[in-house]
């Protein structure tokens, strides 16, 4: 995602919100020699849950396998699983056939009646993402005609659906619901938004042009056609990098939810090596030498190519998803139908048609390859090379019905580290699928994911009473204002440990904003240790501490959202405001 909007902390002043002598006040940088810690330490034990896909030789899911049929391995070991749940459609359902229709008729329960009962930790939560850069309008209105039947069986099935796009920046087409009309609406309301693949179409028309163009002055030609090859694939690089910094940010914020996680990726595709075809077109009209003797133009062009492998981005996607225990199905929109490509004049190539259909190829295959590895590496599938979207999403409806969650206990505490897992079943003949591991995240990287869902998501709660007051913007120049508030937590809702003549307590503040564009900024932590002298603390109980701060922001309505973990007591508040600033009368609503 681009950096548009810059937070900043410009000023940190901690501050005691009671008449307290100087001494009293909450910490700020403690003194040397000072306790800067409750002595006290948090034991928190995980449950890992991995969700388990069988089939049989004949591709048809089996279910009727039972705990004891699975062993899980975490780094080779063999661990204790002590949790098991199957998810299939007669357990979720109960009084249905295990029959699935097919995923584009009417929803399986009748109009107006319940979404079934699901625990809500086997609940599943549905994104369907819809990447609109990487997408062509005609694909686009294929897969949005033939998706709303799809996610009208799911909520048939007590699933909950949101819907994201992104069009450079991500967009909220609307929340977690099981409001079919609801998501009837935003899928038309994303049916009517500009897509960019077209674009990128016709801008490769002009680079393949230009790969081809003659003159008088064959050196001036190859240098051209090699810095237009160049910057395009430089561009469609920073492109995907983009819509993956994106994705990230979505699947981050989805570690703070409970229940099952499966996040529907759409687009037409996404380059391993972007311009890998153009540059294969290069070679075949330039040889892959020098043939002008002009020593500014490289031998070969592989190094520029192997400079925009996007293999390290996606793995960093895939490595996302497990440490959230999100599974990614990915489904390319574009079909069957051949790759557009080029431009006449590719006929006039050396290598002739069969050139051309090979970079044609490379291309495809560099654009699903991604996509396959993201699906595999998270435990879901991958939709290539198909137009019957509806036998797709039945297929894909079958893979959310029948799945068993196992799951076993992790007192590693947050080691950061990633863990391979191997789940195996003892019956022959059958074949398994799931996540290739997790990364144990700490719980201060797990409550600034969940500041992440309170941003994305629109999800609060508030267990410690956290107040945000905000104060009137200033105005720095050049649309950028510093924005003052003052977080402000009751200390009858902390948990403060003795320690001498002191009560102490361990806040950690993490804090995000979105602009109006809907650029999302890094997670900020603050530690924040509070102190209190004990021979005044019954006085003090019901009065509040506070920390006061500046966010660098743009005008509009930013939304910012504030989060607060008492790390003694292990509670979490999570809050999020939106905030007029600039234009009118700047202290509206302040």
């Amino acid at each position: 995602m681009r950096s548009i909007l810059a937070t900043s902390v410009l000023g940190l002043l901690p501050a005691l919100l009671v008449s307290l002598p100087s001494s009293a006040a909450a910490a700020g940088a403690p003194a040397a020699g000072e306790a800067t810690a409750p002595f006290v330490e948090r034991f928190d034990i995980d449950v890992i849950n991995v969700e388990a896909f069988v089939t049989g030789k004949d591709g048809k899911s089996v279910d009727d396998l039972t705990i004891d049929d699975f062993e899980v391995f975490e780094d080779g070991k063999k661990v204790e699983l002590t949790n098991f749940f199957q998810n299939d459609r007669v357990a979720s359902l109960g009084a249905e056939s295990a029959d699935d229709p097919p995923a584009g008729n009417a929803a399986a329960l009748p109009s107006g009646a319940a979404p079934p009962v699901v625990p809500e930790d086997q609940r599943l939560n549905l994104v369907v993402y819809v990447d609109l850069y990487h997408l062509r309008p005609a694909n686009k209105t294929k897969v949005l005609n033939q998706l709303g039947g799809f996610l009208e069986q799911r909520i048939g099935h007590g699933d909950r659906v949101m819907t994201i796009a992104h069009q450079r920046n991500l967009k909220m087409i609307h929340p977690f619901t099981q409001d079919f009309q609801r998501i009837k609406a935003g899928i038309g309301e994303v049916s009517v938004m500009a897509t960019g693949g077209q674009t990128s179409d016709a801008e490769r028309r002009r680079v393949t042009a230009s790969v081809f163009c003659t003159s008088d002055n064959p050196a001036m030609d190859q240098q051209n056609a090699l810095l237009s090859v160049k910057t395009f694939a430089e561009q469609q690089a920073l492109e995907i990098q983009s819509s993956m910094t994106a994705l990230e940010t979505v699947l981050r914020s989805l570690g703070g939810l409970p229940g099952r996680r499966a996040l529907l990726y759409v687009s037409d595709g996404l380059e391993k090596q972007p311009g890998l075809d153009l540059f294969q077109l290069y070679r075949d009209r330039f040889g892959g030498g020098r043939r002008t003797g002009d020593a500014s133009i490289p031998d070969d062009p592989s190094m520029d190519m192997a400079r925009t492998d996007q293999t390290r981005i996606f793995n960093k996607v895939a490595e996302t998803a497990n440490s959230h225990q999100v599974t990614l199905y990915t489904l390319q929109a574009r079909g069957t139908g051949g790759l557009a490509h080029t431009h006449p004049q590719e006929a006039d190539t050396s290598a002739g048609i069969a050139g051309n259909f090979i970079a044609s190829t490379e291309r495809s295959l560099s654009e699903q390859e991604p996509l396959i590895a993201l699906a595999d590496e998270t435990g879901g599938s991958a939709i290539v090379n198909t137009s019957n979207f509806q036998g797709a999403f039945a297929s894909l409806s079958s893979d959310f019905n029948s799945l068993y969650s196992l799951g076993y206990r992790s007192q590693r505490g947050g080691d950061g580290k990633y863990h391979k897992i191997e789940v195996k079943v003892k019956r022959p003949g059958l074949k398994v699928r799931h996540r290739s591991g997790y990364v144990d995240n700490s719980q201060e990287k797990r409550v600034a994911d969940r500041a992440y869902s309170s941003l994305i998501l629109d999800l609060e709660s508030n267990p410690l009473g956290v107040t945000v007051d905000f104060a009137t913007p200033k105005d720095q120049g050049f649309n950028k204002y510093h924005l003052p508030l003052l977080i402000r937590v009751p200390l009858s809702q902390l948990a403060l440990l003795p320690d001498g003549d002191k009560y102490r307590g361990k806040l950690r503040i993490f804090f995000a904003v979105q602009d109006p564009d809907g650029a999302v900024s890094q997670v900020q932590e603050i530690p924040y240790p509070v102190e209190v002298p004990a021979a005044e603390m019954d006085q003090l109980r019901e009065k509040e501490v506070g920390y006061a701060l500046k966010l660098a922001v743009r005008e509009g309505s930013p939304r910012i959202a504030v989060s607060v973990w008492d790390e003694i007591a292990g509670t979490e508040t999570h809050l999020l405001r939106s905030v007029p600033v600039g234009g009118g009368d700047k202290k509206a609503a302040l």
